[in-house]
């Protein structure tokens, strides 16, 4: 497969081509080092950081040119950690997906329970002339706050409960949460348009009532202000963190430890009077059940051509051009 048919095969480009020139290496020989590093590059062992498809272009730039790939591309991991945002991801992705889901919905939860609170306690006989019951801006963002909020906790208590009980009690179907970004999404967008403009109506129409030492207007101002972060924080969180992923994820983890757990118990009384037990390491004594770990898959041939840009991909493509005796590999 050469550049052109992988573009098309995959739908996607790099953003930048370096070519780094070619090689006197026979394909047999390079077929053999690809062999002799493949246990480091498998899918259990890829790190987005620190062992990518970058690292491993630059031992195959080594093995083949006798140069390392370009240095702005090794150091992209080092430029990211040193970023705000970078930081605040990297502390994300180091959480477990559990862990992370979490986080994501009790942040959620609170917003929406910030703004639900501050609309509802705006008061009726204020002299800015916001207030629930007789605004329908108010009424409508208060609806959609609850909504929020209901959805939020049912979420919570279904991946709690999962992980608690260890089975599904709350109903978290698929399609509800493939159908609840654009939803939810649509609503709060919605609720956030209309509070918004309500608050530059009031400011405009009452200026000697209506500004920010007044306390309904300074509560409708917060609400503004949630109600678009839960907006934008609630879609992210929601097109790329899915509840029922996570609590499919879960228990098959947890069944995985019981099973071995039993596996472990099984084998201590399971060696008689010769001393043996279980291990999971493949080492047994003289009667004990051996439990061993099935070696992990070897990664398929990768390759090079200093790309940088695009969809990582997990699994890299081999192709050989022949030009004059010389060898001419393609990293994809």
């Amino acid at each position: 497969m050469n550049h052109e048919e992988f573009c098309e095969q995959y739908g996607s480009r790099p953003v930048e081509v370096i070519e780094l020139g070619y090689s006197d290496i026979d394909q047999s020989l390079f077929n053999d080092f690809i062999l002799s590093i493949s246990s480091r590059y498998t899918s259990k062992q890829y790190d987005i950081l620190n062992n990518n498809c970058n690292n491993f272009s630059e031992e195959c730039a080594g093995f083949l040119l006798g140069k390392s790939i370009p240095s702005h591309i090794l150091a992209a991991p080092e430029q990211l950690k040193e970023s705000c945002l970078g930081q605040i991801m990297l502390a994300l992705c180091a959480l477990s997906p559990l862990s992370r889901t979490l986080l994501l919905l009790g942040v959620q939860e609170a917003f929406a329970l910030i703004g639900l609170s501050t609309l509802a306690s705006m008061a009726r006989d204020d002299k800015c002339p916001a207030a629930p019951g007789d605004d329908s801006a108010i009424n409508f963002g208060i609806a959609i706050f609850t909504l929020d909020l209901a959805y939020t906790t049912w979420m919570m208590l279904a991946l709690v409960s999962a992980v608690r009980l260890r089975r599904v009690v709350f109903c978290v179907a698929p399609f509800v949460e493939a159908l609840a970004p654009f939803v939810l999404g649509f609503l709060g967008y919605s609720a956030c348009v209309s509070i918004s403009t309500q608050h530059v109506t009031l400011a405009r129409l009452f200026p000697e009532h209506c500004h920010h030492q007044n306390n309904n207007y300074a509560l409708l101002s917060v609400a503004t202000a949630f109600s678009w972060l839960l907006f934008l924080f609630a879609l992210v969180s929601r097109l790329f963190n899915q509840v029922h992923v996570v609590i499919v994820h879960t228990l098959k983890k947890q069944a995985q430890q019981q099973r071995y757990a039993h596996g472990s118990n099984g084998g201590d009384g399971g060696g008689g009077g010769g001393g043996g037990g279980s291990s999971l390491d493949g080492s047994n004594g003289d009667g004990g059940l051996m439990r061993t770990e099935p070696a992990p898959p070897e990664a398929s041939s990768p390759i090079l051509e200093g790309e940088q840009g695009g969809e990582e991909e997990e699994e890299a493509v081999l192709a050989r051009q022949g030009q004059g005796g010389r060898q001419t590999y393609n990293v994809l």
